[in-house]
């Protein structure tokens, strides 16, 4: 009974998601793409890179990845998301599929190996592949896994990207998942090129993506779901 329970509400999930997650997305009062130069720079280059957004801000990003706007060049291939092998992640994919935002089965708890070795793939061809380096269990707000491994040994740059609003509901999980809510003022905030050098780690990556989404939710107008570091 439960697994038939989980089937049902999984495939609402695929069915009702795609169609809200547009509606959200389109239903706002107003959208803004905070982008420096560099990031700009590098979404115009047509060269590969690594995105990296936290799990808890998934939400309004498929929508933003499909339309590419200031992500990657408009009229270029969409890009690919690693995204995990369970339950939950596999209704993701179906979402994300909805997205036409291929997928790369697999994380650094299931699937690991063959994910990478996909995701490197990739990369040398060309393709912008995202990736949530705090997924698919946590901790929420810090990296870990192989983003940054892979960055700097194919030499290529990452773009952190995050998002928030004033007015979304925060959800009780594990990443503090957060979904905006319709008539809001939905801000999108990215950085990069970052070029990881042997120094460059997941600490620093936690510290770099953390700090810009502090910095999207001061904008929106809401009080930082991360806490500020205290040096």
């Amino acid at each position: 009974m439960k697994k038939m329970l989980q089937a049902v509400v999984s495939g609402l999930a695929v069915l009702i998601g795609p169609p809200l997650l547009s509606f959200l997305y389109y239903f706002q009062r107003e959208r803004h793409l905070h982008l420096n130069e560099a990031a700009r720079a590098l979404a115009l280059s047509g060269k590969p890179y690594l995105i990296c957004l936290w799990h808890g801000r998934l939400f309004a990003t498929p929508a933003l990845l499909y339309h590419g706007a200031g992500v990657y060049p408009p009229g270029s291939k969409k890009a690919k998301a690693i995204i995990s092998l369970s339950r939950d992640g596999r209704v993701i994919a179906k979402i994300a599929k909805r997205f036409n935002i291929d997928v790369i089965s697999g994380s650094s708890a299931e699937g690991g190996q063959s994910a990478v070795k996909t995701t490197m793939s990739a990369l040398s061809n060309g393709e912008i592949v995202c990736v949530t380096p705090d997924g698919p269990r946590g901790p929420r707000y810090h990296a870990s896994g192989t983003a940054v491994k892979m960055a700097r040994e194919l030499n290529i740059p990452i773009m952190l990207v995050t998002w928030s609003s004033a007015w979304a509901l925060r959800f009780n999980s594990w990443d503090h998942a957060m979904l905006p809510l319709p008539f809001g003022k939905l801000h999108y905030l990215t950085k990069g090129p970052i070029w990881p050098n042997e120094t460059y780690g997941n600490e620093q990556l936690t510290q770099d993506l953390n700090a810009l989404t502090i910095e999207a939710d001061k904008i929106a107008g809401r009080e930082p779901m991360i806490m500020p570091s205290a040096d």
